[in-house]
């Protein structure tokens, strides 16, 4: 439960782009009087080198954003449930748990969003869950780095503008000062063959109706458990494909609801004092898209 005091900041691509030489043409006398521009072998690749950092810094740009601009107008006003008005924080305070579908609008960020999470699979050395063992589910901690930026770069953009400006919505509520630098985040992915896998393994069959009501037997707890843990909010984003449906799995279960895994819905709730449990992922054969769920789950912390 260590808590990641490196900035997140530190992360995102420089804001400058260099060109540098890698061959040195001045004559060692005039070093420091030479006004000689520097030579570019190939000014063709040069220049499209350059497009492709400032496309790559605008894209980056563009995330932090929206990711900003959506939690200052999602979650402090009304959701579009007509039957449950009121702000955000709001029915937070008044259930534990607050949900805000269609949470990025933007389509190709969508995709962007479901295809890096495929990617960090195959390419990101994520690994088995070993507290869900059999489930198909694999993990790894969201801490950017060029590596990880270069596989997942809105993830770890979603991260970071997250953990800046959520704490803003929720500042004095419940007693929470959230630190708006550090967090708690994880990538989780789901993988349905792996998961086949696993039941013909342990079962001898690859029906996934047997995990049908598994997790009823599970108590409902908080993910906060110990006073020294400083986690308070949480917010769960699901990443997957338009086609998943209930059907699926994946999800979160509250004492007074149930919020199935469904694309572009964050969940938000109470690390220290909401208690949950999470639904089995299944997926479905129906679609390569259902093959795959993703879930971006982070946890803001109280400020030291």
């Amino acid at each position: 439960r260590g808590q990641n005091r490196e900035n997140p900041f530190a992360k995102l691509p420089p804001n400058k782009i260099d060109f540098t030489s890698t061959t040195s043409t001045t004559d060692d006398n005039h070093k420091n009087d030479s006004k000689e521009p520097i030579q570019v072998a190939n000014p063709a690749a040069a220049a499209e080198k350059a497009k492709e950092l400032l496309k790559a810094q605008r894209a980056s740009v563009n995330m932090l954003t929206m990711v900003k601009d959506r939690i200052q107008q999602l979650l402090s006003s009304s959701p579009t449930d007509d039957n449950d008005p009121g702000k955000v924080v709001e029915i937070l305070k008044r259930q534990g748990f607050a949900v805000v579908d269609d949470f990025l609008n933007d389509e190709s960020t969508l995709t962007e969003l479901e295809e890096e999470g495929k990617r960090m699979l195959d390419e990101g050395g994520m690994e088995v869950d070993t507290a869900n063992l059999g489930t198909g589910e694999y993990v790894t901690t969201l801490q950017g780095g060029e590596t990880q930026y270069a596989l997942c770069p809105r993830m770890v953009e979603f991260v970071v503008s997250s953990t800046k400006h959520v704490p803003e919505v929720f500042e004095g509520d419940q007693g929470m000062a959230l630190d708006t630098s550090v967090c708690m985040a994880t990538l989780r992915t789901f993988d349905r063959k792996a998961l086949k896998a696993s039941l013909s393994l342990l079962t001898g069959t690859e029906d996934d109706n047997v995990l049908d009501g598994t997790e009823n037997g599970l108590p409902l707890e908080v993910i906060a458990k110990e006073d020294s843990d400083q986690r308070r909010l949480s917010l769960y984003y699901y990443a997957v494909s338009k086609e998943w449906d209930e059907s699926c799995g994946g999800g979160l279960s509250f004492e007074s609801g149930v919020v199935p895994a469904k694309r572009n819905r964050l969940v938000l709730f109470y690390s220290d004092s909401t208690k949950c449990k999470t639904i089995p992922w299944k997926g479905k054969d129906d679609y390569p898209s259902t093959m795959i769920g993703n879930s971006i789950e982070l946890h803001l912390v109280n400020k030291q």
